[in-house]
């Protein structure tokens, strides 16, 4: 069956918002209608919990074995974990920018492997001299032609391709050098360098991967800072969206509302009368009404016996809960749910018996 609820508003001091809050969650018996706060300390928790959130997916996409140290877990402090956080995203930056590197070095060590080793300080250094070498490639047919009055250095050729460096004393590409043949473009470094700096980056890496497999001490410190922050989130939340006066846009306010703010949810119908001493107590104004039809938002709260209830996983999986203005139909469900499966199962049993 489906507890009947009731909606209830508050009005309150608007200096008491907060304690008003927290003696409402100390309760835990008020549904508060949906809000929509804001600020600067609402953004920076926000912030907060997508940025541990990442860190947690971040390490969990990381091994470890069964017997490593590192998965006895740490107990630290939420800022102390916001720390290990930025940590985190610092290495995996850095994780990010060696793999590009490396990528990048690769890539252009590729390009030039059928050179051999170049280095463009000798180039340089010969040109500061008046010799002008630039790298080039083309069919070795077409070299056997290339013009007398061309000179050229032989460098290597293969079974399509004729590698040779143009030799000038100016820099400027005669015009006898046949259309097709093809400038390569001078590497930045020196291929010595470039396998250097991949074979830097790799043990770099190494180093990283430990010091991030050292940083899963902190998973269940990620998931419990998750925690809080999804609960601080939801009381600034609430807070800083409780309606008051003083963020109303109109013309004309009621005396008697100045320097008020109000809040309105639902509770189970039971549980009215605690609600109603915790505001006699702290001299708050309240509302008690039954929801209406226009009231979508009401939470469904069912009560069954432990037979029925057996059945509510499957409704959550499903999504089959009921709204609050509709029926609890989970014992029918249930019913119905153990004889379509019990035909399913005597189905496989025949099916496993043919076979």
């Amino acid at each position: 069956m489906i507890v009947p609820m009731k909606k209830v508003s508050l009005v309150v001091l608007n200096s008491e918002r907060k304690h008003v809050l927290k003696k409402l969650r100390s309760l835990s018996i008020v549904h508060l209608e949906q809000l929509e706060g804001s600020g600067e300390k609402l953004e920076a928790l926000k912030a907060d919990y997508k940025d541990i959130q990442k860190a947690k997916a971040l390490l969990s996409d990381i091994a470890l074995a069964k017997n490593s140290k590192f998965n006895k877990q740490k107990v630290v402090t939420i800022d102390e974990t916001l720390e290990k956080t930025k940590k985190i995203f610092s290495l995996f930056e850095q994780k990010k920018e060696l793999l590009n590197v490396i990528a990048a070095n690769t890539k252009e060590l590729d390009r030039l492997k059928k050179w051999g080793g170049v280095t463009p300080a000798d180039f340089d250094y010969l040109s500061g001299k008046g010799v002008y070498l630039s790298l080039y490639e083309i069919s070795n047919s077409k070299y056997l032609h290339i013009s007398e009055s061309v000179q050229t250095v032989f460098v290597n050729r293969d079974k399509s391709q004729t590698r040779f460096l143009l030799l000038t004393d100016d820099g400027i590409v005669p015009d006898a050098m046949p259309a097709e043949a093809f400038s390569i473009v001078m590497p930045t470094k020196s291929t010595s360098e470039l396998s250097t700096e991949i074979e830097d980056s790799y043990k770099a890496l190494d180093t990283i991967a430990q010091t991030l497999q050292s940083y899963c001490v902190y998973k269940d410190a990620l998931d419990k800072a998750l925690e809080k922050r999804a609960t601080h989130i939801e009381f600034e939340n609430a807070y800083t969206g409780m309606w008051s006066d003083k963020d109303a846009e109109v013309t004309e306010v009621p005396a008697f509302s100045k320097d008020l703010a109000w809040v309105s949810g639902y509770l189970p119908a039971e549980k009215a009368s605690i609600l109603q001493k915790t505001a006699k107590e702290n001299q708050w104004a309240l509302l008690v009404e039954e929801p209406t039809e226009e009231d979508n938002n009401v939470p469904t709260k069912l009560r069954n016996n432990k037979l029925v209830s057996l059945i509510y996983p499957v409704t959550d999986f499903l999504g089959t809960v009921p709204g609050y203005h509709e029926y609890d139909i989970s014992g029918w469900f249930l019913l119905f749910f153990t004889i379509f499966f019990g035909m399913i199962w005597g189905d496989a049993g025949y099916g496993a018996l043919l076979a």
